[in-house]
């Protein structure tokens, strides 16, 4: 072990006892140890654990870009302990006594579920200020047939509904990297039973805390390697061609005319076979497309890989949020035009209408579980710079009401009114009739949620599902009143074109032209 580590380790040995007596058995507890960051990025830290051998499952959730509210922590864990499985019914498998339901059945819609089997009052936080510990997955856009059973019937009449419609996995060992403080996390959980040897439970986990300390700090000075030559560029398919969905686009522009809804979000999938290592999509499409929230994490029968823009809602300390993003221009190539574009689209009244649209939803979705008077907007349509764009962005925040918490807020703003639309139930009715097929990962939320509640979900936007050797991706448009199909058409490929290309990059076999017409590029 590494010398004085021992002694680094938070909390120290002592206080275990005291903590154990204050929570029924069997305990949860994160000890860590806290070091300046000289150690490899992110990315990098992971790929090195999983040559290292944590190969069985795992995720990195890592910020690239953004303000500190957005782009502050980075993530990693590993050595999973337990995971979530809900479809029809729900299945725990690991060790079920790091979950809130050590035994018995689980009932409910996903939610409910998912918050009887994540919420432990066994779990202690000893001080880690973001992800004590706690489970990493997604929930699916296929949820709302159960939050809204009696508008949307059932999923199983749509094609493709075999789908999780949620899954999650704690791991047991994790590091998290604050960008701002620039400082590192390393950590692992004690489960300490009334027949466990603490001290040697204790010893365990600064072991394995040392082990990782040790490897990440041996390999300092490696970077991510270089991907591999791009593949064959092949054929992909879709199960809506261009003409399909024409007329669907021109479907939601009749029930727009006839006053049933402001705006729609349409969307098609895209698949493709991918013989390669998912993470080298990751690493390519971190490059390609960085943005403020990055994942990939790893169920270990499939791999969800994302770079999404945009927060769904997050739930901290009391405090509920989410950041509505709507209009975008392209960055400048020098700092005059970067700032004349900027200011041509906060005078864009299509741009700026969309924006205040989205964030009057998030106002009403955040304040459903806000105590009275306290929903406000400290961020409101400035234009945020990323690496290739910028965007109006806003952000609405609210204290959350007594005896809620991030499930209840997951509840209010799922789905986001940015890939569903206006009036949301209404036009979730409308995507229901129009998509032949299940959304499953797409328009639904990647994060986080700690035992005691907390969360911290994206939109699941820009993402893509590796299972079985096949690839899919999935991209709407918004169509409102003046949208015309086929520019509706080209927007859905301009969208899937990033995940595109960085599966061209990872070195696997891309995409390039649509069978019935379109072309990715």
């Amino acid at each position: 072990m590494e010398t004085g580590l021992l002694q680094e380790t938070i909390p120290a040995y002592s206080e275990i006892e005291k903590i154990c007596a204050e929570k029924d058995y069997p305990a949860i507890i994160p000890v860590y140890a806290v070091f300046d960051d000289t150690f490899p990025r992110p990315a990098d830290a992971f790929g090195i654990l999983r040559e290292d051998g944590c190969r069985d499952g795992g995720f990195i959730l890592e910020s690239l870009e953004g303000n500190e509210k957005l782009a502050r922590y980075s993530i990693l864990g590993f050595n999973v302990r337990a995971k979530i499985t809900i479809s029809d019914e729900t299945e725990i498998t690991g060790d079920r006594e790091f979950t809130g339901k050590p035994d018995g059945e689980i009932n409910g819609d996903p939610l409910e579920a998912a918050r009887a089997a994540i919420k432990n009052p066994r779990f202690c936080n000893t001080g880690i200020p973001i992800f004590p510990g706690g489970f990493t997955g997604y929930f699916s856009y296929d949820m709302v047939y159960s939050l809204y059973p009696g508008r949307l019937g059932s999923r199983k009449k749509k094609e493709d509904n075999d789908f999780p419609l949620a899954e999650f996995l704690m791991p047991g060992d994790y590091i998290v990297y604050d960008h701002f403080e620039n400082s590192v996390y390393f950590a692992s959980l004690l489960k300490i039973g009334e027949d466990t040897d603490t001290r040697s439970e204790y010893l365990r986990a600064a072991g394995r805390i040392a082990g990782m300390v040790d490897l990440l700090r041996g390999k300092q000075n490696e970077t991510e390697t270089e991907h591999g030559p791009a593949g064959d560029r092949c054929e992909y398919t879709s199960p809506t061609g261009k003409e399909s969905y024409e007329d669907m686009v021109g479907s939601a522009r009749e029930y727009i005319y006839s006053g049933d809804i402001f705006q729609a979000v349409v969307s098609r999938k895209f698949e493709c076979e991918f013989g390669g290592d998912p993470y080298s999509i990751y690493r390519a499409l971190r490059k390609i497309n960085p943005s403020p929230y990055m994942y990939y994490i790893d169920f270990g029968g499939r791999q969800v890989i994302g770079a999404s823009p945009e927060m769904l809602v997050r739930c901290r300390k009391g405090t509920v949020s989410t950041v509505p993003i709507a209009g975008t221009r392209k960055r400048g190539m020098t700092p005059e035009e970067d700032a004349a574009l900027a200011e041509e689209l906060l005078a864009d009244g299509k741009e700026c209408s969309e924006h205040i649209m989205l964030v009057d939803l998030a106002r009403n979705d955040i304040g459903r579980i806000s105590k009275y008077g306290t929903v406000r907007l400290p961020q409101f349509m400035e234009v945020e710079k990323f690496s290739h764009v910028q965007h109006i962005v806003s952000t609405v925040e609210g204290d959350l009401s007594e005896g809620l918490d991030g499930f209840d807020a997951l509840r209010s703003c799922f789905p986001a009114g940015t890939v569903s639309g206006a009036p949301k139930i209404r036009a979730m009715e409308i995507i229901d009739e129009l998509e032949t097929e299940a959304r499953g990962l797409y328009a639904g939320a990647v994060g986080y949620i700690c035992p005691d509640g907390d969360i911290d979900f994206a939109i699941a936007i820009r993402t893509v599902l590796a299972e079985n050797g096949k690839l899919t991706i999935q991209a709407g448009a918004g169509i409102v009143a003046d949208s015309v199909p086929e520019t509706e058409f080209f927007e859905t490929e301009s969208k899937a074109a990033g995940i595109i290309k960085s599966i061209d990059a990872a070195g696997g076999k891309g995409a390039g032209v649509m069978r019935d017409g379109g072309m990715a590029r």
